[in-house]
């Protein structure tokens, strides 16, 4: 069993519960980046929106199909 398979059949498991949790673990993880490299802040909002973009077309096209 392939790596992506065996975690695609955990994730399933997950309640909505669970996925607010790994989301909210992911927003602190991020804030704790953001407190230690504080150039990270610096940046232009231009360009987090711009990976934001990105990053969310994959999840985007599926909703729309």
């Amino acid at each position: 069993m392939r790596l992506t398979d065996w975690m695609n059949s955990k994730i399933k498991k997950f309640g909505w519960k669970d996925i607010a949790c790994i989301e909210l673990a992911s927003i602190s993880f991020g804030l704790m980046l953001a407190s230690i490299l504080p150039s990270l802040i610096s940046v232009s909002p231009w360009w987090y929106l711009l990976i934001w973009i990105v990053l969310a077309l994959k999840p985007l096209s599926k909703v729309i199909d």
